[in-house]
């Protein structure tokens, strides 16, 4: 019987490194399930007429999923950024994130009539945020 155990040895850096990859995968999943295309003003969703829309803002590179039930939408942009949401069913959830290793800030914001009502921020290289609504 061996008296020695070696202590774990704790790398945060590769376990957000981890965590992100599968935030990734977990969002990718789910828009592979879903179906249809967000933002499409020939979309069938709720009668409701509220007016949803993500903003992204950041001076770098960025890249993110939109999902609504049924629909889901790849985006991406450089700087500061509004995509329209028409009519979203069910929930809307915005992933974003930063595809550069700078410290500048990105905030991400879910606007539904013109009201700030989710967001989020981060400076960390290659942050990245969640945001999830029911609509």
């Amino acid at each position: 019987m061996a008296d020695y155990i070696e202590e774990p040895k704790n790398n945060p850096g590769k376990i957000i490194g981890i965590c992100r990859i599968g935030l990734i995968v977990a969002v990718i999943i789910g828009a592979v399930i879903s179906s249809g295309c967000l933002g499409s003003s020939g979309s069938s969703g709720s009668s409701g007429s509220a007016h949803y829309q993500v903003k992204v803002t950041t001076p770098g590179a960025w890249a993110g999923i939109l999902s609504t039930e049924g629909s889901t939408k790849s985006i991406s942009g450089t700087g500061s950024e509004t995509i329209e949401v028409n009519n979203p069913r069910g929930s809307l959830t915005a992933t974003v994130w930063k595809k550069d290793n700078s410290t500048e800030n990105m905030l991400m914001e879910i606007i539904k009539d013109g009201n700030v009502i989710k967001s989020d921020e981060s400076n960390f290289k290659y942050g990245s945020m969640t945001l999830f609504t029911l609509v």
